[in-house]
């Protein structure tokens, strides 16, 4: 199982894209500011280290143990699908 986890920036435009999406679906998710908050950086970057993906760019999701790195709307919104 798990949680939907947005890691994201206050000020990144695909991390407002991101959240909006999240919103407009309906689904229960987290926002984590890894700009603020250190334990949200460090934990974010664990997670891409696990996966394999190398990357410093917001936003990441962390969908129930998927890993979305960036703004991908047919993604998020065909994961989304599976929450209703």
């Amino acid at each position: 199982g798990g949680s939907i986890i947005l890691y994201r920036t206050a000020t990144c435009p695909y991390c407002i894209k991101a959240n909006e999406l999240l919103i407009e679906e309906g689904v229960n998710f987290e926002e984590k500011d890894v700009g603020k908050d250190p334990n949200a950086s460090a934990e974010m970057a664990e997670k891409l280290k696990k996966a394999g993906i190398n990357t410093n760019g917001v936003p990441v999701i962390d969908f129930k143990g998927t890993i979305i790195v960036g703004y991908n709307e047919a993604q998020l919104r065909e994961l989304c699908k599976g929450e209703k």
